[in-house]
């Protein structure tokens, strides 16, 4: 009799059979590590019962297997995370700040005692993400780094920090996990939970009125804060996203041909979040020539993070801690857009398409395939284009200085 035909119930790799002079069901598998078949009594005659003794075995066995896959060590998942994948993205660095904050954190659970010996996988339940999520919304860190660019220390301190920012810093941890999956590291992953759409933070209402922006640019000028002063004109003049303005390179992403700006620095790789070639509005032109290495800078050495800075320009103009740098973005959008009184004294008209557009937004549902044949191109004569350099003239008209950098710069 062949050996399929003696398998009359198998499951996985458990198969049912009877001995020769017995009555009862057995279980056999075949053991890799001893290489011989094995066999377990069900202690049942019966066939039907002994059916369902195989099935618990092997729900059980899998149970057991999956324990096992967990005893993987967490700081080795996100140390091969970060070195064959994470360094690569152009998310790194919030990838290394999340990564540095959830070790962080795992030393704290451990000195504490809620984890016995190092920290593995099958510690990464739900209740210790929950309890990371708890920390860290209340927590920032500050890495403090040698000469030589190592890491000497890394401060924790008592600072809120938005839900979003630690949904990304959620999204991260998922991300390594499932890297070790999906590199036969582990056997499964795990259930990470994040924060519930009903505590992240909805649509922003935060709004800088044209008074208001007017008011940014003068403390920028009283101060002598160059570098705050020319990323408000470039995040007025581009409504792009903070992190974008401070990327600029005029000599690399300025085309003075077509006078487009590539928002996309070279050699960076696109993300969802795109970065569009932008046409620039007279403003932005003349400031942009004046510079031939990055827009924003200090001494000739790019600026990176300009959160300090509107930190202390917010605190002093008496501002609402909900107004980021990125409000201007919104506001400059929301103003384009709605204002009406704005568009009516400077009888202009802002076309959703191109605003859209212009801000490297991605079309979805029936306009989605539209924009696969109808791709956005930058245009100097755009709406968006005057309605940007109509803004500028309103500014203009509330500041205390001439915006334009002949008269603005000292020589």
């Amino acid at each position: 009799m062949s050996q399929r035909e003696k398998r009359k119930y198998q499951v996985d790799r458990f198969w049912l059979d009877q001995e020769e002079y017995s009555t009862k069901w057995y279980i056999y598998w075949y053991d890799e590590r001893k290489r011989k078949t094995r066999r377990k009594t069900t202690h049942k005659t019966d066939y039907e019962c002994a059916k369902e003794v195989i099935d618990e075995h092997y729900y059980a066995s899998r149970s057991q297997t999956k324990a096992q896959s967990n005893e993987a060590d967490i700081r080795k998942i996100l140390s091969n995370y970060w070195l064959e994948h994470g360094r690569s993205l152009v998310a790194a660095p919030v990838i290394n700040t999340t990564i540095i904050s959830f070790t962080k954190f795992i030393d704290l659970e451990e000195d504490a005692g809620r984890i016995s010996g190092l920290t593995m996988l099958s510690d990464i339940t739900p209740r210790f993400i929950k309890r990371f999520i708890t920390w860290r919304l209340s927590h920032s860190i500050n890495v403090i780094k040698d000469d030589a660019g190592d890491i000497s220390k890394i401060q924790v301190l008592k600072r809120e920090v938005s839900p979003n920012s630690v949904q990304t810093y959620i999204k991260y941890i998922r991300a390594a996990i499932n890297w070790a999956y999906k590199n036969g590291d582990i056997l499964f992953s795990p259930h990470i939970p994040g924060i519930s759409k009903y505590e992240l933070n909805g649509p922003r209402t935060a709004f800088l009125t044209i008074n208001m922006m007017a008011d940014a640019l003068n403390y920028a000028h009283q101060k002598k804060m160059d570098h705050l002063f020319k990323f408000l004109i470039g995040c007025i003049g581009t409504i792009a996203r903070p992190e974008t303005v401070l990327d600029i390179h005029v000599g690399l992403q300025m085309d003075w041909i077509q006078d487009f700006l590539d928002l996309n620095p070279p050699g960076r790789r696109l993300t969802s979040k795109r970065r569009p070639i932008v046409a620039v509005p007279d403003l932005l032109k003349e400031w942009l020539s004046e510079e031939s290495g990055y827009f924003v800078q200090r001494q000739g050495k790019q600026i990176k993070s300009i959160k300090k800075a509107w930190r202390t320009m917010r605190e002093e103009l008496l501002w609402p801690k909900n107004i980021v740098s990125k409000t201007i973005r919104h506001s400059m959008a929301r103003t384009l857009r709605t204002n009406s009184e704005f568009k009516k004294k400077y009888n202009i008209f802002i076309d959703p398409w191109e605003l859209s557009g212009h801000m490297g937004h991605q079309a979805s549902g029936s306009l989605e395939i539209t924009e696969g044949y109808a791709q956005y191109i930058p245009n100097g004569e755009s709406t968006v284009i005057q309605g940007l350099n109509a803004y500028f003239l309103e500014l203009e008209e509330n500041v205390d200085f001439d915006l334009h950098p002949s008269c603005t710069q000292e020589t």
